[in-house]
């Protein structure tokens, strides 16, 4: 093993990024695989090579001033921060994105590596084999703000219940409301 460097780090992200820009709105199946074989295969060098410190570090700066706190998260698996980084485009969905490292942090959980992660998509169900079988990580959800479906209207100044029912994507459904 090749210890990277963080400039080498930095220059593979930059040219996936490109890379995966050029197919953003229209992607083929075998380009977006070879995009993620890529991409696991750069998480896991940066892992071995103990850089996710730095690339998050490097990622924030870029990020600064930036429309949003996506590459300064703290906490995010570096699976996920790649892939937004890199497959995040101007208006497309982060939805798409964190599937992508959600299914490769699944990947490497498998100990499938970069080179063989195309083939291996192909020949088991694509990337929803991966992502249906991460595990659930927690049980409850603890939020201040809820992110409801639809609007929910109430006197300003009486007490009121509303039920909701969450749909695993960050959001929550009005069951019942007053």
């Amino acid at each position: 093993m090749t210890v990277l460097s963080l400039p080498d780090a930095l220059a593979r992200i930059e040219m996936l990024k490109d890379r995966a820009g050029i197919f953003a709105g229209t992607r083929r199946r075998d380009d977006l695989y070879a995009a993620l074989g890529a991409c696991l295969t750069l998480c896991t060098d940066i892992r071995l090579g103990c850089r996710e410190a730095e690339v998050r570090a490097a990622l924030a700066a870029k990020a600064k001033g930036a429309r949003n706190r996506t590459f300064a998260e703290t906490e995010t698996d570096v699976h996920v921060l790649l892939c937004r980084y890199i497959f995040e485009h101007e208006g497309e969905s982060r939805h798409a994105a964190w599937r992508y490292g959600a299914s490769l942090k699944e990947a490497a959980r498998r100990q499938i590596s970069g080179a063989d992660l195309p083939e291996w998509l192909a020949a088991n169900g694509g990337l929803r084999t991966l992502f249906l079988a991460r595990p659930v990580v927690a049980r409850s959800l603890s939020t201040k703000t809820l992110h409801l479906t639809s609007a929910v209207t109430v006197a300003k100044d009486a007490p009121f219940t509303v039920t909701l029912r969450y749909t695993g994507q960050g959001t929550f459904d009005v069951v019942e409301a007053p």
